[in-house]
Formats: C-alpha cells, sequence, structure tokens
C-alpha cells in the first residue's frame, strides 16, 4: 500500500518539475577539493548538475487534502482496531488468571487436616476468593470501559 503512494505522489509531482542546469567548479587545491560557484583557481573544472524545480507555486506540490485526510483516517482506524485487540486480549488474560487463583484457593481446602484447621483455612480461602474476584472484577470492568470507548471511537472515525 505505501508503495501505491510513493508512485501516485512520483507522478503527481514529476510534471509539476522543471528541469534547469546549474554550474559549478571542481578545484583541486593543497586542502583536498574544493567546489565552488566561482572559478577558484586556473585548473578549476566547471561541472554542470540538472536541477528540478517546481512549476508555479507550492499549491501543486501538495497532495489533495481528501488523500491526506483519507490515509489519516486509515491509520488511525488501523490504530485504534490494534488497541481494541489488545484490549480483549487484556480482559481474556485477566479472567485467566481470576480463574486460576480461584481455583488454587479452592485446592487448599482439600489438603488433610483436621476439622478445626478445616473450618480456620475455609475462611480464609473464603476471603482470599472474595479478594481475587473483586480484584480481577475491577481489572475487567477497567478493561471493557476501555474497549467500549475504543470501539465508540473507531465507529465515529469509519462514519467520517
Amino acid at each position: 500500500m505505501k508503495h501505491i503512494y510513493r508512485y501516485l505522489l512520483l507522478f503527481t509531482i514529476a510534471p509539476l518539475c522543471v528541469a534547469n542546469e546549474e554550474s559549478y567548479y571542481q578545484c583541486q587545491t593543497d586542502k583536498g577539493v574544493v567546489f565552488s560557484q566561482f572559478p577558484c583557481a586556473k585548473d578549476a573544472q566547471k561541472k554542470t548538475i540538472k536541477v528540478y524545480y517546481p512549476r508555479g507555486d507550492d499549491k501543486n506540490l501538495r497532495l489533495p487534502n481528501n488523500t491526506i485526510d483519507r490515509v489519516n483516517k486509515e491509520q488511525r482506524i488501523r490504530v485504534i482496531e490494534s488497541q481494541i485487540k489488545g484490549t480483549k486480549s487484556k480482559i481474556r488474560a485477566y479472567k485467566r488468571e481470576k480463574n486460576v487463583k480461584y481455583r488454587e484457593a479452592e485446592l487448599k481446602l482439600n489438603r488433610l487436616m483436621s476439622a478445626e484447621e478445616r473450618t480456620e483455612l475455609a475462611k480464609q480461602v473464603k476471603f482470599e476468593q472474595q479478594e481475587i474476584i473483586s480484584s480481577y472484577d475491577k481489572m475487567v470492568a477497567k478493561q471493557e470501559d476501555e474497549l467500549k470507548r475504543l470501539q465508540s471511537e473507531l465507529k465515529s472515525w469509519q462514519k467520517q
């Protein structure tokens, strides 16, 4: 896609330029090679190069605003879509972590122990599980809010 825009730019600007020849002088001195607009020594070699100047004013060199706007819009849409994928991935990861930690807390109850130890541990595990659920639900909710915001922004960019 980038190559298409480069060629489009090249073929749009190339006809708007005029080639001129410019002269300069090349001299060999004891300090090395010197380039100048004027002869710098008796043995100066006159060289010419082609210089391209744009025709008319600089408005002709610019891409139409709608092209630039379209490219910016497409780029912004790609960025938002990428952010949406990342946010969805974070939500999935948080939910997985929550389930793993919840399960680890449950496994503590299945160890061999006395009834008294088991009741005390059950209270601790229940508290840990509530903390796990609470903290991960907050992280997931935050990411879901971000996801909604990004999806809304994406829709607004797609409507433009």
